[in-house]
């Protein structure tokens, strides 16, 4: 079962996440603040305070995201820049 192994939360929103296959996510969490679900972590301190139990990421008992979620969330961004659209090295 792949599981979280460390998180390292960075001042711009940026998490880089560390699983137990060896893959290493970062993922830009900015993309994500203007929703309900993670509007709290727009608070860079709270943002900061990332730690994790091995299945999740948590900010506070109310903020959390699965490795499912961050899965969903990294593929996102690689299809908003697959497709063409915001490419972020132009």
């Amino acid at each position: 079962m792949l599981k979280i192994i460390e998180v390292k939360p960075r001042r711009n929103h940026t998490i880089t996440i560390y699983l137990s296959n060896g893959s290493v996510v970062t993922l830009d969490m900015t993309i994500k603040l203007h929703t309900a679900r993670y509007a709290g972590l727009a608070d860079e301190n709270l943002f900061m305070k990332a730690v994790t139990d091995g299945q999740f990421v948590r900010w506070k008992p109310t903020i959390e995201m699965s490795i499912r979620d961050i899965l969903d969330v990294a593929g996102s961004v690689v299809n908003q820049y697959t497709d063409g659209t915001d490419e972020p090295w132009a």
